[in-house]
Formats: C-alpha cells, structure tokens, sequence
C-alpha cells in the first residue's frame, strides 16, 4: 500500500472532538473542522434513540480522512479505526458540499455500527432487509445535523409502506418465533 501524496493532499492534520479523533490531510481541513464538532452528538443522539449506551471502552474512536481508496468502497471500519476516502473523492449528490458529504458517510457508517450493537443477540427476518436499511438511512440522516431536511429528497417506498402497513417498528425487524431465521450481520 502507498501513503496518500503529501505534495497533492498537504501535510497531515489532526483533531479531537470528545471521543473521535480524526486523521486528515490540508486539502480536508475545511470539510472535517465544520464536521469535527457534530459527530459526538449525533452518536449520543444515534444511542438514545436506540436505547443504548455508550461503552466505557470506547474513550477514543478514530476517524481517518485519505485521499485514496482504503478498501472496498469509501468507508471501512478497522477495529476502532473508521478509514473513509475523502469527500473530494467519493461520489456524492451535486447539492451537498465536501463538508455534508463528509457528515453523511460518517453518520451512516456510526448509524449502522450503532444499529449492529442492537441487533445483537437477537433475530432478524429477511423479509424486513429492505425496511431496516430504509430505517437505517432514515436514522442516519434524521440524527445529522448539517443535511438539509428536503422531502423531496426522501423515497417514496417508505412512505408507501407505512400508507399500506403502519410504521414499522425495530421490533419488526427482529426475529418472529416462528420464522426459524437467525440474525445475519452481512445484512447490515
């Protein structure tokens, strides 16, 4: 593996905002100090509305910014480590900016850590997959601060479920004693 180029991405920085510290190059500086402050509550947030608490052994988690792809896709978690590729790099909606694009890989990436940490030890129906990653991405951005609220924006097959079925509720997404399915975290 090569180390990002220092004469095209600028020296390497670093910042602490309560539990996260984040890694990053000059050319991020701009995106992560807008973001940098946001994260800590939106994984309090992510916790409350999921029940849970925060683990005692999670004192610091690391957020690391390159401007090369880390492994498959442009977010990986690696322990305690989160490993995003770059907002200037990663395909994103023309309406967000490289700090919204940021807030919205790392929400996502805490949102289905958070959602995994629920789901342990208990079932879950394949039937639901589609309904617990429209929960999932609602989550994700329902908790960030810095997307813009456009419904415009959301999908419509939600909403359409919910007209047809009600609001789903995470116990939905848990196993029915009788569907004999287990929990499979390659759904998440």
């Amino acid at each position: 593996r090569t180390s990002t180029d220092t004469r095209l991405w600028g020296a390497q920085a670093e910042q602490t905002a309560g539990i996260f510290h984040f890694v990053y190059n000059a050319q991020d500086a701009a995106a992560v100090q807008r973001v940098a402050p946001q994260v800590e509550a939106i994984w309090r947030t992510l916790h409350e509305r999921l029940g849970l608490t925060i683990a005692p052994a999670e004192t610091s988690l690391a957020i690391v910014i390159q401007g090369e792809n880390v492994g498959v896709g442009p977010v990986r978690f690696d322990g305690d480590r989160l490993l995003l590729l770059s907002p200037k790099l990663t395909r994103a909606p023309v309406y967000e900016d490289e700090a919204q694009t940021l807030s919205r890989m790392i929400a996502t990436a805490l949102t289905r850590r958070a959602m995994d940490r629920f789901m342990q030890g208990r079932g879950f129906d394949p039937r639901w997959a589609v309904t617990y990653e429209a929960a999932l991405s609602w989550l994700a951005e329902e908790v960030n601060p810095l997307l813009p609220r456009d419904p415009a924006q959301e999908s419509g097959a939600l909403r359409k479920r919910v007209a047809r079925f009600g609001l789903p509720r995470l116990d939905d997404l848990l196993e029915k004693r009788t569907s004999g399915y287990i929990w499979w975290a390659g759904w998440a």
